[in-house]
């Protein structure tokens, strides 16, 4: 569609195009367990009367609020004078310009980032981002209700020109918001009440959280750096995410790029120290103790971020196990999918998007064009030593546990690869 739109400017430039990023935020789908069928292999129902007649009683449901927030336009003429300079030179209607892929990628990204900057917060989706989380899908009401409200209290703090307007409602009444809708379930406890996903709900909840996944994946990374190191100096751990981030930029369309990104960064941390999260001590940032409250809410924040980094730590142990040029592109994203579904099984890991496969080929193409793989002439994927360097500044920032399934999984017999032929 935007390559289309590009071309139809191109053929009248005298015209000016923008383009406007729209976010729409359900607090509850209708289209719920249609979804729910859909994720575990049946096929989508075609259109039909009868089906418009039984979707009658279902709207009578209550489904919540829907947000509607629009982003900043887009203008079409400075993108393409910032992507392709000589864009309005030489053009002949019936050509499709070299130039116009590259175009059409960084518009869509310039979209897909302005959507993502408009997102909403709501009790289905800030619910979602706790219990997904925690252990069994539970934490204790006074547990979610405080880290709803930091979560609330994180955004606002970081939230930058074009963003959706703050939600100011109390953690309370988005938890209560939630159990009407009844996204989640409350288990009374004499010692205080217990909030929980059901395994349907855990499934369909992941949708609500992918959401405003990109909106906390930068204080979500800069929290998972502290879940298996206690301290880094301030360098230590700008230089860490630097290497970290781009493995979350691509996938979530995140905005922010080289001094942006590091200005970003001192922000949270800023943040994370006011709060408590994390102690100045004047050489060190040092995490606060995991048993103590805001210790327990560093832990809930490193979580959401989790899965796209074990995603590409398991895309490099395969890599590094295998060697260099055992794999085609192909090949390599197969195995990574199917491994990736076998550890989502082995850790209770209930998203079907934590194997899916666009993504681990996404990964692909990122580590080719930051030069830790390249391509030979048959197209199997080659490697140095600064992959080997890559895997040493990751290994230490995952659960010992996962690393051991992972190396379990990875470390198979070559034989059992199936390599795709040229």
């Amino acid at each position: 569609m935007l390559s289309m739109t590009v071309q139809g400017y191109l053929r009248n430039p005298h015209r000016q195009i923008r383009l406007i990023p729209v976010y729409i935020g359900y607090e509850k789908v209708v289209e719920g367990r249609t979804y729910l069928g859909e994720l575990r292999g049946k096929a989508k129902k075609g259109e039909s009367i009868l089906g418009l007649l039984k979707a009658a009683k279902t709207l009578k449901e209550h489904f919540g609020k829907v947000s509607l927030a629009f982003g900043d336009p887009i203008d079409l003429k400075k993108t393409l004078d910032q992507v392709a300079p000589c864009w309005h030179e030489n053009y002949e209607s019936s050509d499709k310009p070299k130039w116009l892929p590259t175009a059409v990628r960084a518009l869509s990204h310039e979209v897909a980032t302005g959507i993502n900057n408009t997102a909403t917060l709501n009790g289905a989706n800030l619910c979602a981002l706790g219990l997904l989380t925690a252990p069994s899908f539970t934490l204790e009401s006074s547990n979610l209700s405080h880290f709803i409200h930091f979560s609330q209290k994180l955004h606002n703090q970081l939230r930058h020109k074009g963003d959706a307007p703050v939600n100011h409602q109390t953690s309370e009444h988005l938890i209560a918001e939630a159990e009407k809708l009844e996204l989640i379930t409350r288990l009374p406890h004499t010692y205080g009440d217990l909030l929980q996903l059901n395994e349907q709900q855990a499934l369909l909840m992941t949708w609500y959280r992918n959401n405003i996944l990109h909106l906390f994946a930068l204080p979500s990374l800069v929290a998972f750096c502290f879940n298996q190191q206690n301290q880094y100096t301030r360098n230590q751990l700008h230089e860490l995410l630097s290497t970290l981030y781009p493995f979350i930029h691509r996938e979530l369309y995140l905005p922010w790029q080289g001094d942006d990104l590091h200005h970003q960064i001192d922000a949270i941390i800023h943040f994370f120290t006011e709060q408590k999260l994390l102690i100045d001590d004047g050489k060190y940032l040092v995490r606060v103790s995991p048993y103590q409250e805001q210790g327990t809410l560093l832990t809930l924040m490193a979580r959401p971020i989790q899965p796209s980094l074990e995603r590409g730590y398991l895309m490099v142990a395969l890599l590094l196990h295998f060697g260099s040029g055992s794999f085609t592109t192909e090949a390599l994203t197969t195995e990574c999918q199917v491994l990736a579904q076998r550890l989502s099984i082995l850790h209770g890991l209930n998203a079907p998007e934590y194997f899916h496969k666009p993504l681990f080929h996404q990964l692909a193409e990122l580590l080719l064009s930051l030069d830790y793989l390249q391509s030979d002439e048959g197209g199997h994927l080659t490697f140095g030593s600064s992959l080997e360097w890559f895997s040493v500044q990751c290994r230490p920032l995952f659960d010992p546990a996962l690393r051991h399934s992972i190396r379990l999984l990875t470390h198979q017999p070559k034989h059992a690869i199936k390599k795709q032929d040229d």
